[in-house]
Order: C-alpha cells, then structure tokens, then sequence
C-alpha cells in the first residue's frame, strides 16, 4: 500500500527503486534519496550503519537523472553525464 514518506512530503518523487533492506528515491530535481540498511555502504553513506529517514545523497544533482536500479545489495544511478 503506497503512503507518504516525511522526509519526502514536500518534493515530487519520479522514481523509486527498492531492495530487501533499502531503498531509494529520485526527485522531479535529480535527487536522489536513500533509506534503510547501509551495510557494506549500499547507501553510499561512511560511518552510517542504518539510515531510517530519508537523506540526499551527495552525488545526486551531478549529471542529470537517467535510470534507478537496485539488484540485491547494489544501487546503480545513471546519468546524462559524468560528475565534475
């Protein structure tokens, strides 16, 4: 059953890709946010073992969003073109 994610209310949300344990989330901006397990860094995040709300992810606004895919534990985030 789709419901509201808080730390998502106030944007428009494009595109969501989910694993067992994590998730993932583009906004209409090229934003990507992640959530859950960052066991092994799935989210890409240092020091953090659990992320339980949502958080931008550093490298979303480079290169503009192309596709979201999760496969078990791997989240792979194309874009238009390389960071800078």
């Amino acid at each position: 059953m789709p419901r509201l994610v808080a730390g998502l209310a106030k944007r428009v949300v494009t595109a969501v890709a989910a694993a067992k344990h994590h998730t993932a989330a583009v906004t209409d901006g090229g934003e990507v946010w992640t959530w859950g397990s960052n066991r092994d860094g799935r989210l890409g995040y240092p020091a953090v073992d659990t992320q339980p709300t949502p958080r931008r992810h550093a490298a979303s606004m480079q290169g503009g969003f192309l596709q979201l895919h999760y496969f078990m534990q791997w989240m792979l985030y194309m874009t238009r073109r390389p960071p800078e």
